[in-house]
């Protein structure tokens, strides 16, 4: 059974999977029987930034709001943040539990193995020594694909492609030697895509 790994990076570009592609994908996996896969602290990032992402749109929707005002007469009004953020919650907890995803929890890693790995400076780190919850990621989707004996294909939707790729001689993203060096079974090393678009089109 094919299974899909998702990353951050593409959850967030993807409206924080509230994009219509999202809902298409998730049905085709499920129609395909494909397991997808979603590291908790990918979900845990969603749930931290969406907060974000809503208050920096509200403010900029206030801001025209009030120059709207100035032109003619509309009804603004919104729901509150804090109504928002709740439902958003809500929205996905019944998205896992719907279309049956797993949630790949933390990994089995103490915070000294983050801070002696960050200096190593292999990937997803950077030349920095920055990247724990990129490293955090990669190593739930790996005891997931060793400890649940994942059936290949296996494919890795990020679009963070400086800290998890390489590429080939015609500029193809593959997964980056660092990282698929610690998968044993070649077969098993997923593919890359940076987007839920393109995963779709591609493969479903």
């Amino acid at each position: 059974m094919t299974t899909v790994y998702l990353d951050t990076s593409v959850a967030i570009t993807e409206s924080f999977l509230l994009s219509p592609y999202c809902d298409a994908f998730f049905k085709a996996c499920g129609i395909l029987q494909y397991t997808v896969v979603i590291p908790e602290i990918v979900l845990d990032e969603l749930r931290g930034n969406y907060p974000k992402k809503l208050s920096e749109k509200y403010a900029s929707f206030q801001k025209s709001k009030k120059e709207l005002e100035k032109l003619t007469a509309v009804d603004t009004s919104v729901a509150s943040l804090t109504d928002a953020i709740n439902s958003y919650n809500n929205w996905l907890d019944e998205l896992i539990d719907k279309h049956g995803i797993v949630v790949a929890p933390y990994p089995d890693i103490s915070p000294k193995e983050l801070v002696e790995q960050s200096y190593y400076l292999n990937k997803p780190f950077k030349d920095s020594g920055e990247g724990h919850k990129d490293y955090i990621v990669w190593k739930s989707i790996v005891e997931h694909l060793v400890g649940e004996n994942s059936n290949h294909p296996n494919f890795f939707l990020t679009n963070n492609t400086r800290d998890f790729c390489d590429s080939d001689d015609i500029g193809n993203h593959l997964l980056h030697a660092d990282l698929s060096k610690q998968i044993d079974i070649n077969a098993h090393i997923p593919s890359i895509y940076t987007s839920i678009k393109s995963a779709f089109e591609i493969e479903l």
